[in-house]
């Protein structure tokens, strides 16, 4: 099937978002796009995955966890560490072939564009479901809270709403 089909045939609360993820602009676009889809109707009960390249070192690798998930609550985006040894075709593919969407980077190079680990973007596409390719031209700040004024008046009242439909569904 298709995989606009594949997407459509999946449980609202089963579909799942892969970010593959780096501490770059791109990264915090993917990022962005991700917690974005989730706040459609019919993406509202996904789950974000953020994949990253982790250290093989066990120690290392749980330090490395840690960091995101502080880094995830400081923007506050719910989304899922995994960790993974290679951002390589076969790992994306691995990794992310029952995603219903793929969040993946893709960079400029030379007069070509390049997958994450240098290869075709068409080489992952045919091997996955719905997958975005992602680039941004300049960082974004993903900080959640706005400094002052009407916007952080807003914020703090959608927070608050948030709060209060979470404890009323308890």
């Amino acid at each position: 099937p298709l995989p606009i089909s594949r997407i459509d045939a999946t449980e609202l609360d089963r579909r799942r978002i892969d970010v593959w993820y780096r501490d770059d602009a791109t990264g915090h676009l993917c990022l962005m796009l991700a917690y974005l889809t989730t706040r459609t109707a019919d993406w509202k009960d996904a789950t974000i995955r953020l994949v990253v390249k982790g250290p093989g070192d066990p120690e290392a690798a749980a330090v490395r966890e840690a960091g995101l998930r502080e880094m995830l609550e400081e923007v506050r985006i719910a989304a899922e560490p995994h960790l993974v040894e290679e951002v390589d075709h076969e790992t994306v593919i691995r990794v992310s072939a029952e995603s219903s969407l793929v969040l993946l980077p893709f960079w400029l190079r030379g007069d070509g564009v390049v997958a994450p680990d240098g290869g075709s973007l068409g080489d992952f596409s045919a091997d996955l479901g719905v997958v975005a390719w992602v680039m941004a031209v300049k960082d974004l700040d993903l900080d959640a809270d706005p400094e002052e004024g009407q916007y952080e008046e807003v914020a703090r009242a959608q927070d608050r709403a948030e709060e209060t439909e979470q404890l009323a569904r308890k």
